[in-house]
């Protein structure tokens, strides 16, 4: 695990739940925070419902282990949004997470 194969900058968000003035739940993000990453695209596929087409792209993304991360955040990387689904310890040795994720477009 060199510190020269996460080269890429990826900021980390987790989901907050505010109320606004009239009292309504409010969803919004906030960084938990920006490390340093491998993303690599896996899949892409492709679906066609209701006169529009929804683009769907698996990510993995490597990063150091932190104990911080959860199924319930998301990652945004150069312009994109990726929804965590799945994090794996590689080795189950607290090094290394892969962190499984989903891209979805419409277009």
């Amino acid at each position: 695990m060199g510190a020269g194969k996460y080269n890429r900058r990826v900021t980390l968000q987790s989901r907050t739940r505010s109320n606004d003035a009239n009292g309504a739940v409010v969803d919004a993000w906030a960084n938990v925070a920006t490390v340093w990453a491998k993303p690599m695209t896996i899949t892409g596929r492709e679906r066609w419902a209701n006169d529009y087409t929804a683009h769907e792209y698996s990510v993995s993304i490597a990063v150091r282990y932190r104990a911080d991360l959860a199924e319930d955040m998301r990652a945004l990387y150069n312009g994109r949004t990726l929804d965590i689904s799945r994090i794996i310890d590689v080795d189950e040795r607290r090094r290394e997470l892969i962190l499984l994720c989903k891209e979805h477009k419409n277009g």
